[in-house]
């Protein structure tokens, strides 16, 4: 007899790969049973509905991401001294994305699962995912806005929506930095995490552009 754990762990990988190769709205229930070998019965027993598959399939990605997130902040705060950096804040959030761990096969097809349901899904994805990056993100923002007082609230979330970009970006098409730079062998992943925490600490520190400055 297959362990109930099991066996939503494995429904939850067949509908991770299929939805990553074949796209959500694509990837049918029965598909996904049929891979595991599993009767519709399964998917009502486990999660609902294919809604309920998918925050399964994001709480078990991004939920260890964000409390591992959440305890460098939390570390940041009780450290004795001086406060946290720009830098050191920006390392919280960004490292635990970019380390090992998180990413290797199961990484890069979650990532692409993520990418299509985004594309496919529209608003109701983009709401999933603000859900479950809220915390994480206000508490972030927060950190920095401390680190930072002299950004207004929306120059500092400008700012932080592009970092996200260039994290997601970072983490997707890696293999850009050897075209441009005319064929590097290998790009790692520590060193994209040096150089997007170097690159994120200095576009959030930099000085507010005025529209006059803009024109000149």
């Amino acid at each position: 007899m297959r362990d109930a754990r099991d066996t939503k762990d494995q429904i939850l990988d067949a509908a991770e790969r299929l939805f990553a190769a074949e796209g959500f709205g694509a990837t049918s229930l029965r598909r996904i049973l049929g891979d595991v070998g599993l009767n519709p019965a399964a998917i009502h027993y486990h999660f609902g509905g294919k809604d309920e598959m998918v925050e399964a399939l994001f709480e078990r990605r991004l939920g260890p991401l964000n409390a591992e997130r959440m305890r460098r902040f939390d570390a940041l705060e009780t450290r004795a001294g001086a406060a946290p950096t720009v830098a050191s804040i920006v390392d919280a959030f960004i490292s635990p994305a970019l380390a090992p761990a998180a990413r290797g096969e199961e990484g890069e097809r979650f990532l692409r699962f993520v990418g299509r349901y985004l594309q496919e899904s529209g608003e109701a994805a983009s709401a999933r995912l603000r859900r479950t990056f809220e915390p994480v993100i206000r508490r972030f923002v927060d950190l920095l806005a401390r680190a930072l007082p002299e950004l207004r609230g929306e120059a500092l979330a400008w700012r932080v929506h592009f970092l996200v970009g260039a994290m997601f970006h970072s983490m997707t098409c890696r293999e850009h930095v050897s075209w441009l730079c005319g064929g590097v062998p290998s790009v790692s992943l520590e060193r994209a995490r040096e150089e997007l925490i170097a690159f994120a600490s200095a576009g959030l520190s930099a000085p507010a552009l005025h529209a006059a400055e803009l024109r000149s």
